[in-house]
C-alpha cells in the first residue's frame, strides 16, 4: 500500500533504487557461491589451469569475472523488469538484451577464412627464409 502512496507522490524512483540496492546486497552471497562452484568446474574442465602461465591469481581473477558478470546481468534484468510494466514484454526485452550481449561479447567462434590461412602461409614462408 505504501508503494502506491509513494508512487502518487513521485518518489517511486527512489524506492525502485533502494529495492534494487537491497536485492543486489542480498544476492551477493548466493552469487559468490554460484561463481565459486560453477567457476571451479569450468576453470578445470576447459583447461585454463593447464595453460602456460597459469597461476592461482589467474584462478581468482576468473572467479571475480564470473561474479561480476552474473551480478551485472542480474542488475540489467532487474532494470528491465522495473522499467517495463508487462511481463511478456519484459521477457522479450530480456531476450533481445541477451542476444545483443552474446553477439558483442566476443565469445562466438568465427570460421577460418581462406584469407587468414593465406596470410598464415605467407608468414611461415617469410619465417623460413
Amino acid at each position: 500500500m505504501s508503494y502506491l502512496r509513494d508512487s502518487c507522490l513521485n518518489v517511486h524512483n527512489l524506492i525502485t533504487f533502494s529495492i534494487a540496492a537491497v536485492q543486489l546486497a542480498a544476492g551477493i552471497p548466493t552469487s559468490l557461491i554460484d561463481a565459486l562452484l560453477y567457476g571451479s568446474i569450468i576453470y578445470w574442465f576447459v583447461g585454463l589451469a593447464y595453460s602456460k602461465g597459469a597461476s592461482i591469481a589467474n584462478y581468482f581473477v576468473f572467479l571475480l569475472l564470473m561474479l561480476v558478470t552474473s551480478t551485472s546481468a542480474g542488475l540489467i534484468f532487474s532494470i528491465i523488469g522495473a522499467d517495463v510494466k508487462d511481463r511478456t514484454t519484459s521477457h522479450a526485452c530480456m531476450s533481445v538484451c541477451i542476444v545483443i550481449l552474446i553477439l558483442f561479447s566476443g565469445l562466438l567462434f568465427r570460421r577460418k577464412s581462406s584469407h587468414s590461412e593465406s596470410n598464415l602461409r605467407i608468414t611461415r614462408v617469410c619465417a623460413m627464409s
